[in-house]
């Protein structure tokens, strides 16, 4: 009974620990996925400006 209970308790502190790995890491690629659409965007505020200094000139 008691190595019942020991291994559900492991069962039970090992898919804790997994949720906690899957959620930092769904974190980390939340982050990286902001990060490129932010690079994205600034890209391409860049070449409207660009193109619209070429208009003026």
């Amino acid at each position: 009974m008691a190595v019942l209970i020991s291994i559900l308790l492991f069962n039970s502190g090992y898919s804790i620990n997994d949720t906690e790995n899957l959620l930092y890491l769904q974190a980390y690629f939340n982050k990286r996925n902001v990060e490129k659409v932010n690079d994205y965007h600034t890209e391409m505020t860049r070449y409207s400006a660009n193109l619209k200094i070429n208009d003026y000139q």
